[in-house]
């Protein structure tokens, strides 16, 4: 495409799904612009059409009287064939979406800078009842100069309803509010969600709501709340997240009043945050999944802090009892009982019972030296130790002695003291969680030949290829020679396919003479279209030759950067 309008197309800028984003040259004032086109070939009745362009311009002029210095000016609007188009204020800079791929986070000044310069255009708008309806990275440019310049007002509403004609879901509903999935009337607070989810996406890496399926991810927005963002960034706190949580509220009605009042107690709460930091996409992802609750259940908690290295509460398994004392034989003399004699019978039953305890005491520590590691449990059992029997003692025989003085009955031994009986324990081993199988995830791309690694591992696999995950969420890096690099996050079991379609790292030259009509040879290869021409290349460096009869030969030394246009002007004149 030469020409669009009156617009002279200097090159492309980038590509969605309703159209593409040129850059062109008003001839009339010599201004350059950017030209956003919007196709309407989907629309097959022509009552359909026209309700559709009508809205479309009604929607653009109503955009047009915005002036705001962080809003990008909308010049002019029309139709060409099948393809509406709106001309609007060329942004030297780049999207948020941009620069969050080129570094991965924005720093803390800037990004408040961001955020409040955004909060200031939406409530701007919002006061001359415009709602963009479409508030995503994509769409919030930052100038070389650092400024903010919010693009596609009052677009989004145009192309969110051939969006919904067509069935066509690409990304932007991630950022839609509750009311406006329900399809319930709106205000600026839309806006406000939509913002919530950019900035809860800013601060933990993460979409508040990500699911497999558009039907899911919707699901999700109306009815389910996202984890907390100092549950996902440990350098935030409840009260970041109090703030986040408000401006995701499903209701309307228990959002802040205005996306200024947003913003301001977002800077609040981060105030109280120590040395607080965004974090890059996917982070989360790589993170080790929190225990399930199932497994979590299974876990037995001990009952005691004495615990061995098994898990097992150390308990001394009981004793046997020793065996009982031989019978003593009775004496075979016969003599006179002294003191000493009568204290005999009394040591014995101590001795053995002593006896039993050292056995018991010598039993445990060899247990617990050898035999701890013992998962089975004990069963619990009190050990007594028996009495020891005492041999019966015959009375003494005493020699009559006409002299002897009467010899005194020997008094009965005390009954011996019975030793405290020793109670075992029973042992409790706690069960570990059984670990569930990993799961094999088919992993694909297009094109195939990608090298895809699962969170931090080492190694990985050429798609298309299985990986086995364990259940959780996990992140899948993909790479490919001359392709954008994607990451992707999954959540085991509940999604087993993951696939993506690599996008090839290209720019863009737009070729220009005076006259036109010449010969472009690429790499010394002549090219099928003449100039003015614009060529979309793979990223790399090329020898440009512009050929014009009667004219001398032009050769330049041209390199393709990723997502750049450049121009090449020639003039024979």
């Amino acid at each position: 495409m030469e020409r669009i309008g009156r617009y002279e197309i200097l090159g492309e800028l980038g590509r969605g799904g309703m159209g593409v984003v040129y850059r062109a040259q008003d001839p009339v004032i010599g201004r350059t612009v950017a030209i956003k086109t919007i196709r309407l070939e989907g629309f097959t009745e022509a009552e359909e059409l026209e309700r559709l362009r009508e809205r479309l311009f009604r929607e653009a002029r109503s955009a047009g009287i915005l002036s705001h210095p962080n809003i990008v000016t909308i010049y002019d609007i029309g139709q060409e064939g099948d393809t509406a188009y709106i001309a609007m204020e060329f942004v030297n800079g780049s999207t948020m979406d941009g620069l969050l791929k080129k570094s991965g986070i924005i720093a803390p000044e800037q990004l408040m800078r961001i955020l409040r310069e955004t909060a200031s255009a939406l409530d701007y708008a919002h006061s001359k009842g415009i709602i963009h309806r479409d508030i995503k990275p994509a769409n919030v440019m930052v100038t070389e100069a650092g400024a903010v310049k919010i693009t596609d007002f009052g677009v989004a509403k145009i192309t969110s309803h051939q969006i919904t004609q067509t069935e066509m879901l690409l990304g932007t509903p991630s950022y839609m509010s509750p009311e406006q999935i329900e399809a319930k009337p709106l205000d600026g607070r839309a806006d406000q969600f939509a913002l919530a989810v950019m900035i809860y996406e800013l601060l933990t890496g993460e979409k508040p709501c990500v699911a497999d399926s558009v039907v899911s991810l919707l699901y999700k927005i109306v009815h389910e709340e996202p984890a907390e963002v100092h549950r996902l960034n440990a350098t935030m706190n409840e009260a970041v997240s109090e703030v986040v949580r408000k401006g995701l509220a499903k209701q309307s009605a228990d959002r802040y009043p205005n996306c200024t009042e947003f913003v301001r107690s977002l800077e609040s709460a981060l105030k109280t945050c120590a040395a607080w930091r965004p974090q890059p996409r996917g982070t989360v992802q790589g993170m080790q999944t929190v225990i399930s609750s199932q497994a979590r259940d299974a876990v037995q908690v001990p009952v005691d802090t004495d615990m061995d290295t098994a898990g097992t509460i150390a308990t001394p398994a009981p004793v046997p009892p020793p065996p009982p004392a031989k019978e003593l034989p009775a004496p075979s003399f016969t003599r006179v009982r002294s003191r000493h004699d009568e204290e005999e019978p009394r040591k014995k039953p101590v001795l053995a019972i002593a006896a039993a305890i050292l056995v018991t005491v010598l039993a445990a520590a060899a247990w617990w030296m050898y035999g701890r590691g013992a998962s089975q449990p004990v069963e619990t059992a009190v050990t007594t130790p028996a009495p020891v029997e005492q041999a019966p003692q015959p009375p003494p025989a005493v020699e009559e002695r006409p002299d002897s003085p009467p010899v005194e009955e020997p008094k009965a031994a005390p009954p011996a003291q019975q030793p405290a009986p020793v109670v075992a324990t029973p042992v409790v081993t706690p069960q570990r969680p059984a670990t569930p199988a990993p799961v094999d995830v088919q992993i694909s791309s297009t094109p195939s030949g990608a090298y895809v690694l699962a969170d931090q591992n080492l190694e990985g696999c050429t798609t298309p290829c299985t990986i086995p995950l364990t259940a959780g969420r996990h992140t899948l890096r993909f790479s490919l020679d001359g392709h954008r690099p994607a990451v992707v996050a999954i959540s085991v079991p509940d999604e087993r396919v993951a696939a993506v379609r690599l996008d090839r790292v290209a720019g863009t030259v737009a070729i220009r003479s005076s006259p036109s009509g010449a010969e472009i040879y690429l790499n010394g290869k002549l090219q099928d279209r003449r100039t003015p021409a614009i060529i979309t290349l793979p990223v790399g460096k090329y020898k440009l030759d512009l050929r014009m009869a009667g004219f001398k030969e032009m050769e330049q030394d041209i390199e393709i950067r990723d997502g750049v246009t450049q121009t090449v002007e020639v003039n024979w004149q």
